[in-house]
């Protein structure tokens, strides 16, 4: 130590060993840092390269992806349009077979003209022979319905004749009979009986003729005649029994309401004086009838 000291040029060379020795550790850390630089350098341009296939990747793959998707409309658009083209084909089909049988009832009908076309002919000629016939049938018809209402006429102008003839009056007299019903005998109750049967036939007949539909429908029986009140009720228009004898007066009345119903109906007016009389007011009634009758067949 002394020495070195006191040597000048020993410790000038102790220096440059040192100098030498750290100059080589940095020369051994540049190369070292170097050599890390190129590493770094070289994987920086793999990541490039890396990066630059990856993009290549990703763009093929978006190309890819593209393809499969407008494979896949294509797809579907392929099946709609079979759908639609077997749609179509069924609704050819469905034409062709409505065509047909257009076609087939077209030869129908052609065939139906010409079969109605020969029915129209025999029509025609029947046509012909009907209106001729119908011609006379119809003076014929004209001529039996002037017939008819002769004879309908004739008819009820006879009922009236025989039935209330003044000369005889036996039917008017005997319904006034009705007056003493509580003390007339079996014999004048029998007769009373049947004129209100000859009284029921004429109202059923003046009905018939006038095509009248009566309230209380009258059962014809001779001087057994009953009159309809409901269709579980009758009234005698005869006596059995003095018992019976509120049924029968009802059942007067209700012979009356027929004949004033068709009075009614021949527009008549008439008005009875002798409401609480049913035996009076039947005559007054009838007695209306016959003189409408006269009067009407008579003019």
């Amino acid at each position: 130590m002394i020495y070195m000291m006191t040597n000048p040029e020993v410790k000038e060379d102790k220096e440059v060993s040192v100098l030498t020795l750290d100059v080589k550790s940095y020369s051994e850390k540049l190369c070292a840092l170097r050599d890390k630089l190129v590493e770094q350098k070289k994987c920086a341009d793999k990541v490039k390269e890396l990066e630059e296939e990856i993009r290549t990747i990703i763009q093929e793959y978006n190309k890819s992806y593209e393809v499969v998707i407008n494979k896949q409309r294509l797809i579907s658009r392929i099946a709609a349009l079979e759908k639609e083209i077997e749609r179509k084909r069924n609704d050819l089909n469905k034409r062709n077979e409505l065509l047909k049988m257009v076609r087939d009832n077209l030869e129908k009908k052609r065939e139906y003209k010409n079969f109605f076309s020969e029915i129209l002919a025999t029509f025609e000629e029947d046509l012909e022979k009907n209106q001729t016939t119908l011609a006379k049938n119809k003076e014929l018809l004209e001529m039996n319905q002037r017939v008819y209402v002769a004879r309908r006429i004739k008819v009820l102008f006879i009922l009236g004749y025989v039935f209330f003839n003044d000369k005889s009056g036996s039917i008017f007299k005997k319904l006034l009979r009705l007056k003493d019903i509580n003390t007339n005998t079996e014999k004048v109750d029998q007769k009373i009986a049947n004129s209100l049967g000859f009284v029921v036939m004429l109202g059923i007949m003046m009905a018939k003729y006038l095509n009248l539909a009566l309230t209380y429908p009258m059962i014809y029986n001779g001087p057994r005649s009953m009159i309809r009140y409901s269709k579980t009720e009758d009234f005698p228009l005869y006596l059995l029994s003095k018992s019976e004898r509120t049924k029968f007066l009802k059942g007067i009345e209700l012979l009356i309401q027929n004949f004033l119903q068709i009075i009614a109906y021949c527009g008549i007016v008439f008005k009875s004086k002798y409401e609480s009389d049913p035996a009076i007011q039947l005559t007054e009634v009838l007695i209306c009838l016959t003189n409408y009758l006269s009067h009407f067949f008579l003019q």
